[in-house]
């Protein structure tokens, strides 16, 4: 089977394992997995790894994500969205527009955020929504996330539409009730669409009713946010093996730097995976080469 990347465009009404599993169908590959899960209402760029390149999916579901979100002001949520049961409701028409934008603004940085109950995070094994669907809440830890920039593209109450650009594991859902708490009136995320992760945009997203095999991404170009190493041989041979290539006999792209990551390619252009620079010498962290 072919190692591959895809940048789909996932509807919103399915779950992302629904669209990953209608991609295989589609494409008649075996091994796939997505790289960071979009809510069943959200809709927007999912990306999915087959066969080999699944051993990336760590490497791209880092990459920052930006989404395109609309805010409802006055009603709160059990879900946090517009999938949830209201549970407290405000007139919110007091608030002007400089409170609204001066408040989002004031999320934008590193910021703790409470993961909420409906969510895919685990419990000692058991997701958490399904804790929530049987009524039972358990204390959570809040978690640094960054939140990059927001830009607000329209308020008209009770709605603000705004773009965000954020760091993994960032909940735009909480975000929503954070910055209607903080409002006072409290609010809910009505809509959400993600929009790029990294340089994987929507306008190069492919729909699952246009999928076929012209779109796969070779992982090597879907890793073209790293910097490329070749490796002479023999050591490229000993690198397949486990053993570390010496600094001398690799060809950095770009200055060389410990602790950082590269795309590895022989000598002649193939690839092999991912390595990380060290002591000296470049050790394989993911090998994709057979």
């Amino acid at each position: 089977m072919r190692s591959a990347i895809i940048n789909l465009d996932k509807p919103s009404g399915i779950t992302s394992q629904q669209a990953v599993s209608r991609a295989k169908k589609i494409l008649g590959t075996g091994k796939a997995g997505h790289c960071g899960t979009l809510d069943p209402q959200a809709s927007g760029v999912l990306l999915i790894c087959l066969g080999r390149a699944t051993r990336l999916a760590d490497y791209f579901q880092a990459l920052p994500k930006t989404y395109r979100a609309v805010l409802k002001l006055g009603e709160v949520t059990d879900t946090q969205d517009a999938t949830g049961t209201v549970t407290a409701s405000a007139d919110a028409s007091g608030l002007s527009d400089d409170e609204v934008t001066a408040t989002l603004k004031s999320f934008v940085g590193r910021i703790a955020q409470v993961p909420p109950m409906y969510s895919a995070l685990k419990s000692s094994g058991t997701p958490l929504h399904r804790l929530a669907r049987k009524g039972i809440e358990i204390p959570r830890a809040p978690r640094p996330v960054d939140i990059y920039d927001i830009r607000i593209l329209s308020i008209e109450h009770p709605l603000v539409t705004f773009d965000v650009s954020c760091s993994k594991g960032t909940y735009i859902r909480t975000l929503c009730h954070d910055v209607g708490q903080s409002l006072g009136p409290g609010a809910h995320l009505l809509s959400l669409i993600r929009r790029a992760v990294g340089d994987f945009r929507i306008e190069k997203a492919v729909t699952l009713e246009r999928l076929d095999e012209q779109y796969l991404i070779a992982p090597e170009e879907a890793l073209s946010f790293m910097a490329e190493c070749r490796i002479r041989e023999p050591a490229a041979t000993r690198l397949r093996n486990g053993i570390r290539a010496p600094e001398e006999q690799c060809i950095f792209s770009e200055k060389e730097e410990p602790g950082k990551r590269y795309r590895l390619h022989t000598e002649d252009g193939e690839f092999l995976g991912v390595g990380l620079l060290k002591d000296g010498q470049v050790a394989v962290e993911c090998l994709i080469a057979a």
